[in-house]
């Protein structure tokens, strides 16, 4: 896939992001997450040329619809209005838990992956949404 892709780790305090080239998922940056987020998020898409966003949707271990999936559907909704670019939802149970993991057994320090986290979530939101269309 040759579509430069935004994924989107949505959080209430921080937005993690992530994009991908030529199949390769790379983290971003991290966003705070406040009125300017999706002017931010329109303008990252604009600068990096972006085809595709793809947003992180949290779901209960069994799969159902939590409180936190309602927030990120509003969220969806606002970026749709402000955005010609497809954007996709796509399951991301555990992404914050696997980029954790994935940090300590990188030997990376507690307090440098309470920085990056947020951005290595949403590269794995990118990397199971490219494993899945391969």
């Amino acid at each position: 896939m040759n579509k430069r892709i935004l994924g989107i780790d949505f959080g209430t305090k921080t937005i993690g992001l992530a994009i991908s080239a030529l199949g390769i998922s790379m983290p971003y940056q991290n966003l705070t997450n406040d009125n300017n987020s999706i002017t931010k998020i329109c303008e990252i898409c604009n600068d990096e040329n972006i085809d595709l966003i793809v947003l992180g949707l949290p779901l209960n271990a069994s799969g159902t619809e939590s409180d936190r999936t309602k927030i990120v559907k509003e969220f969806f909704n606002k970026l749709k209005q402000s955005t010609n670019i497809e954007i996709i939802l796509i399951d991301e149970r555990y992404s914050t838990k696997r980029a954790t993991e994935s940090l300590k057994n990188n030997n990376y320090k507690s307090s440098k992956i309470k920085t990056i986290k947020d951005m290595n979530a949403a590269c794995v939101i990118l990397n199971d949404f490219l494993e899945s269309n391969k």
